[in-house]
């Protein structure tokens, strides 16, 4: 009796997925509560077209409807190449491009604010997109993975760059607008084409791990007027440099010594070097935090110092040769 009431569970379920109101032009929609909107549904796609424009409105029945909302998974997986999205659309769902492969091109008109999470994730061959002004957000995870993107304007009135959002993608460089005070946690950990970044005094906060296993960056321009970092001698610091944020693995070094002054190590923050065989921590530092030498596969020799009294998670994990 279970298995039924499961199997009809499930059954109703998808009919909900799949339930539309209107098709236009090999899309579907759904009338929203309103009764004057639209949502382009779950799996809307109906079509072999490799080229869509989502309209901003609809006619259907002598009514005329906006379309202001896409559903969750509405494109995922599918063959298309190009999109153009209206301004008009202001309710994203969950994973709508997730793992198109095939997307090339994106063209968003003004009016969006945020671009969602996972919104492009897996989009393996997005060469080109325009990210409106009017975006304020970028979400985690929004383009992640996408490989083949090697260069994006961020829009000027940009505030928030969540996490992982360009993580694994293909950028060589990247220039941080002006307004943009948080880069979150992986933002863009594991860009192993990343050459050149630039941050503005805007910055206030930087997550653990932004550039992470980032094998082409040697170094970040910093704003000698920003309050709360600085970079030097391969080393992401706080502005007073007595924490490492993150020493940058393309410097390559087999030695590394911990400058004097210097009271913190961060998460991750040599995480993966796997050029450096020896590191000297210097005698102030008190704090190692998680996975700080974690997947140095040739460190062979670590001196650390009684005045450390607080060593995090798996601090040397998989230091074989430690």
């Amino acid at each position: 009796m279970r298995k039924i009431l499961t199997c009809f569970i499930l059954f109703l379920l998808s009919i909900d997925l799949w339930a539309y109101d209107i098709e236009a032009d090999n899309l579907l929609y759904r009338i929203n509560s309103d009764s004057i909107s639209l949502t382009l549904t779950s799996r809307s796609y109906l079509s072999k077209e490799s080229d869509i424009v989502i309209p901003s409105e609809i006619e259907y029945n002598g009514k005329t409807y906006i379309v202001n909302a896409i559903g969750n998974y509405a494109f995922e997986e599918h063959n298309i190449k190009s999109i153009v999205i209206p301004g008009g659309i202001t309710t994203f769902g969950k994973e709508i491009f997730y793992y198109c492969s095939d997307l090339k091109k994106v063209v968003f008109l003004e009016g969006l604010t945020e671009i969602p999470d996972r919104i492009f994730s897996g989009c393996s061959s997005l060469d080109s997109i325009n990210i409106p002004e009017s975006v304020t957000k970028i979400g985690s995870y929004s383009f992640s993975y996408c490989s083949k993107l090697s260069n994006i304007k961020l829009p000027s009135g940009l505030q928030e760059i969540g996490a992982g959002a360009f993580a694994q993608s293909g950028l060589q460089r990247v220039d941080i607008p002006d307004l943009v005070t948080i880069i979150d946690t992986n933002a863009f950990s594991h860009c192993s084409r990343l050459k050149e970044v630039n941050i503005p005094k805007s910055v206030k906060k930087l997550g653990t791990g932004v550039f992470r296993s980032c094998d082409s960056l040697k170094k970040i321009n910093i704003s000698k007027d920003n309050s709360y970092f600085t970079f030097d001698d391969g080393c992401l610091y706080n502005k007073s440099k007595s924490k490492i944020f993150q020493y940058f693995k393309a410097n390559a070094d087999r030695e590394y010594i911990i400058p004097e002054g210097v009271n913190s190590i961060d998460d991750y923050a040599f995480y993966d070097c796997d050029s450096l065989i020896s590191v000297t921590i210097s005698k102030g530092v008190t704090k190692v935090d998680d996975y700080a030498f974690a997947q140095c596969n040739n460190l062979t020799m670590v001196d650390v110092p009684g005045s450390v009294t607080s060593l995090g998670n798996s601090v040397f994990q998989n230091c074989e040769n430690l």
